[in-house]
């Protein structure tokens, strides 16, 4: 049975959570056995801006790649109709000592959106990096694709040990302070399964912290 476990509909949790506050050094191992007796996915969600949402349908959501972005910045240039070959572009990733990259998934999409909001604006970090040193305003990214909040049921298993532990501790705290908002994040380095993609939302609103935290409307 699949029961997925989500911070911001605050899903039921059995008493021993919220009843005392714990410090990282502290033993939570029952804690945790608790909350895997209980779920066996956590809601986490995806912040990016693709040509179309169709690749992560087929394919999921891979982690960074020299392959993958190369693919990525040569499918933008082309709907900008800019001509640079994909060797310039794997120069370029060299010149920026570029490696193989992981892939973060985010336990609030409001958080994202508040303060990482660049992902689904201009895309990943290293998109921009890359455009600003072909010399091309990364203020081009944002007339290519579409802002995406992607929804994702992950298993608990995939979660790392210490992430896991991080996770119980926030979900605990979180319920003692109130918090509104968590801006806890989980690793992967593995890409995610298509089957794991739940929904598809397109945010209308976003935080630019690109320029001045002014609001980006779609």
């Amino acid at each position: 049975m699949t029961n997925i476990y989500s911070w911001k509909d605050k899903s039921f949790l059995p008493t021993p959570f919220g009843k005392d506050y714990i410090d990282n050094e502290d033993n939570i191992d029952s804690l945790i056995e608790i909350f895997m007796n209980n779920y066996s996915h956590v809601k986490a969600y995806h912040l990016c801006r693709p040509i179309s949402i169709e690749s992560y349908r087929d394919n999921g959501i891979k982690i960074g790649s020299t392959e993958l972005l190369i693919k990525n910045a040569n499918e933008i240039l082309n709907k900008l109709n800019i001509n640079i070959t994909k060797n310039k572009i794997h120069s370029v990733l060299n010149e920026l000592g570029y490696r193989e990259g992981n892939l973060y998934l985010a336990l609030d999409d409001n958080y994202m959106l508040k303060n990482a909001g660049h992902y689904a604006i201009y895309g990943s970090e290293r998109l921009i990096a890359v455009f600003e040193r072909l010399g091309i305003s990364k203020e081009k990214l944002k007339t290519v694709g579409k802002p995406t909040v992607i929804h994702i049921n992950l298993p608990i298993e995939s979660i790392y040990t210490e992430d896991l532990r991080s996770l119980v501790i926030e979900i605990n705290n979180s319920i003692i302070d109130m918090n509104k908002i968590s801006n806890f994040a989980f690793l992967q380095n593995k890409s995610i399964s298509p089957n794991l993609i739940c929904e598809f939302v397109h945010p209308n609103e976003i935080v630019n912290w690109h320029c001045d935290r002014r609001i980006y409307r779609v």
